[in-house]
């Protein structure tokens, strides 16, 4: 960390922390990795007047006995800050409806130590019921105590004043991180903890707080109606993928047209031009079209999470993943697979247990990632054209079931195969449900999409270049573009493989763009257009629209259909299968220490990929 004032805020996961540290920064925010770790950080200005402190959104924890990653990374980040003179004060984050059972994390925070103060998140909840004395609060503690009302900020501005109050002048703290906080102590805590809360409960109500959270949760947790609901909840997210994402697919599809469309009639001989429309915007809006569901899967997940929904799905699945060796906490590196397989293989660092660590990270690549949508929404488009949004929302959940199928079934058989070793435990808190907060689930979705985007782009880029230097050099004087293509470098190169894929209903144009995906998945949507925009004479008004009807008339050297729908389902099983990303690779050696266990990780699955594509296609010719 650069030479700052810092201001930390530390709390349990799903108590608001994030929250309050949207308000606090006003969505201004800067996600990094810790020096030396793989846990994320945000980083952020206070908003306030005369006021230059950074604020830091430290991993949830539930206290400092914690040994996980997230645990060794809020204590060494604090160790930092004071050695280097930069910590002004300490935030603890606790949420007000779970007071007594969280209170023993302020106690430890104190007896290190430290300078803090407190802040109750979801106090709009509790003072319907059983509002606090924050006098009482706050003078048997010994330090402010701030309620938060996360809705719609209330309270930020007095936590604000409290902490300028508090920790006006550079601290000289010797924390004693190294106490043993033993059993005995951590009872005391409890006790302690409940004798406080219970003193400055104003009113002595019967407990109403957590009665609607109760009744939900009797279904939404039971062993039965409760994965039945998940199902649901699922379909109708990835249909909504579909649904809400087409009007804006349609804007992003037509602007790239017309871009296309303005650039070649200044000259369609021209290489220059060609390049910039035929290469970087095809290449381009081949992917960019697709951002807009990359968006809404990121919004949903977030969604989830921010009700208090997605905690209940993880204990819904931690029964049923222990008869495959693996914990509920397997699933949050699952969902993670979801976005994207590296921050994925990265969070299974909080699995203890080094067997079901390596278990967790040898499935991942099954998750269905971000990178895969675009392809998968070019495939299903093909199969679905012209149809109603939830046919393809409907297969679009099913692959993405089908994915954690086979990453449990994978499981269950390395389960059987490994030796086991200690199991890891897992505890979670079920959060009180909520309203989720928009302006939260706004930024941070827009934030995870805008990372994707910066980190394709330069890839695409590079990919668009190569393969348009590819696709029309040698140049040939009087030929059709489609000929063209045929003698370029790459049309050479995808005649020497073509026999490979073949098999699972291909050409040479598949083949180089499947190889292309090994890179990033998502290239493959953009090779593809590239190769199939040049064999193409007429411009269409919809670029998307001018992919799919490509697809539809692109025919074989032997004058058969390049894309039927047993070549369509092929090339869904491949990548439903597939390891094809290098990076990934790469993240799963340095995770794992073992370039043997990356390298099987590899080959297995795109055999396994390459072997069902094939045994699929020659089903259904």
């Amino acid at each position: 960390m650069s030479k700052s004032d810092y201001l930390i805020l530390v709390g349990p996961p799903n108590s608001g922390k994030t929250t309050l540290f949207n308000w606090i920064t006003g969505y201004r925010r800067q996600t990094v990795n810790y020096p030396g770790s793989t846990v994320d950080l945000s980083f952020g200005l206070v908003r306030k007047e005369g006021c230059s402190w950074k604020v830091v959104d430290t991993p949830g924890i539930y206290s400092f006995l914690s040994s996980s990653p997230e645990g060794e990374v809020t204590q060494k980040i604090l160790k930092d800050s004071i050695a280097n003179n930069e910590l002004k004060g300490i935030v603890l984050v606790l949420d007000a409806t779970r007071l007594k059972r969280q209170l023993p994390f302020f106690f430890q925070l104190k007896e290190a130590g430290l300078p803090v103060i407190l802040a109750l998140s979801m106090y709009d909840l509790q003072k319907k019921e059983s509002p606090f004395d924050f006098a009482l609060l706050s003078k048997e503690l010994n330090v402010p105590v701030c309620p938060i009302e996360g809705l719609l900020g209330g309270g930020v501005p007095e936590l604000l004043n409290s902490a300028q109050d508090q920790f006006t002048k550079s601290l000289k703290v010797s924390p004693v991180f190294s106490t043993v906080w033993s059993e005995k102590r951590q009872e005391n805590y409890l006790k302690q903890a409940k004798d406080i809360v219970n003193q400055a409960l104003i009113q002595k109500a019967e407990r109403k707080i957590g009665r609607k959270t109760h009744w939900l949760d009797s279904w939404l947790l039971h062993p039965v109606f409760g994965f039945g609901f998940l199902s649901l909840i699922l379909f109708v997210f990835f249909s909504g993928i579909f649904w809400l994402a087409q009007p804006l697919m349609d804007f992003i599809d037509n602007g790239f047209s017309y871009g296309v469309e303005s650039i070649l009639q200044y000259g369609q001989d021209n290489l220059i031009l060609d390049f910039l429309a035929n290469g970087v915007l095809t290449s381009f809006g081949a992917f960019l079209v697709f951002v807009p569901q990359v968006f809404i899967l990121f919004l949903g997940i977030y969604l989830l999470e921010d009700s208090g929904y997605l905690a209940r799905a993880v204990t819904l699945v931690d029964g049923p993943f222990s008869y495959i060796g693996l914990s509920g906490r397997s699933l949050f590196p699952f969902l993670s697979g979801f976005a994207c397989a590296i921050p994925a293989t990265l969070s299974a660092r909080s699995i203890s247990s080094k067997r079901e660590r390596w278990i967790t990270i040898f499935v991942l690549p099954f998750m269905t990632c971000s990178a895969r949508l675009p392809v998968y929404a070019l495939l299903l488009s093909f199969l679905f054209y012209g149809d109603s949004a939830w046919k393809p929302g409907l297969i679009m959940s099913f692959l993405y079931f089908l994915s954690l199928f086979l990453g449990i079934l994978a499981a269950g058989i390395l389960n059987v195969f490994l030796k086991s070793d200690k199991k890891s435990s897992f505890f979670m808190e079920l959060p009180l449900y909520r309203r989720p907060v928009l302006s939260n689930i706004l930024s941070s979705s827009w934030s995870r999409t805008r990372h994707f985007i910066w980190k394709a782009g330069p890839v695409i880029f590079t990919f668009a270049l190569v393969m348009w230097v590819a696709t029309h050099f040698p140049r040939y004087s009087d030929v059709s573009p489609e000929e063209q293509i045929q003698k370029s470098y790459a049309g050479q190169f995808g005649q020497v493989i073509e026999p490979v894929f073949e098999q699972m209903g291909g050409d040479w144009r598949v083949g180089v763009s499947l190889l292309s995906a090994f890179v990033a998945r998502e290239v493959f949507v953009s090779v593809l257009a590239v190769t199939l925009k040049n064999t193409q004479l007429e411009e269409d008004n919809s670029f998307h629209s001018s992919m799919v009807e490509t697809m539809k008339t692109t025919k074989k050297s032997d004058g058969e259909p390049l894309f039927s729908r047993a070549g369509i389902l092929a090339l869904l099983v491949f990548f439903v299968f597939s390891l094809q990303c290098l990076s990934t690779t790469g993240i799963v050696y340095k995770e794992t220490g073992s370039w043997k266990f990356a390298a099987v990780q590899l080959v297995s699955l795109n055999i396994l990929a390459y072997v069902g594509a094939v045994v699929i296609y020659h089903l259904l010719v």
